[in-house]
């Protein structure tokens, strides 16, 4: 790592990813960092905050008046609520994680202990989900994601087979979009 003395370090993480044992030992090796480290702001709490912007903007009453900033805003609204929404569930996840391992310290009774060593593995397995969950639904959107396509299916050679053929592909993505209510001609 080429870090020259004077210069700004960003450290992006979570907390409890391991972001304070970097610093250390980055400090160790580059003592002159020190006061030019900083921890860049959870990007997922920037997208909690966000859309509790986005939510109240959208209650003022003003906003209904410009169409076209309404449909900005629900559209923006409708990309970040599974974000949020698995955000909300993974952080209540690690709450309840660590309510389980404060109530296996303090409790006697054996039957509370299984109980919480039973809802700690569940929500461990829990936040392992959500946590993939999370990566996926923070990869970049495709810029072509929001466009329109046209499927054009034809029967090649080959006669009636390929007429049935390009029947029953047409059958198969027409029932696709439907269950995913997209609008099919």
């Amino acid at each position: 790592m080429d870090i020259t003395p004077g210069g700004l370090v960003a450290i992006v993480g979570e907390s409890g990813s391991g972001k304070s044992t970097l610093v250390k030992s980055l400090l160790g090796f580059y003592p002159d960092l020190e006061g030019n480290i900083y921890y860049d702001n959870d990007r997922l709490e920037d997208l909690l905050i966000r859309f509790e912007e986005l939510m109240s903007e959208l209650s003022a009453p003003d906003v209904a008046n410009n169409p076209e900033r309404f449909k900005k805003l629900m559209k923006e609204q409708s990309d970040l609520t599974p974000i949020v929404n698995a955000y909300k569930e993974y952080k209540q996840c690690k709450q309840n994680i660590e309510d389980s391992l404060v109530m296996l310290e303090e409790e006697s009774d054996e039957e509370m202990r299984e109980l919480a060593k039973e809802e700690l593995n569940d929500a461990k397995a829990r936040v392992e989900e959500l946590e993939n969950e999370l990566k996926i639904l923070l990869l970049p959107k495709d810029p072509n994601d929001d466009k329109n396509v046209i499927v054009e299916i034809r029967a090649g050679a080959g006669g009636d087979e390929a007429a049935l053929f390009a029947a029953e592909i047409y059958r198969m993505y027409q029932h696709y979009a439907e269950s995913k209510r997209w609008k099919t001609e």
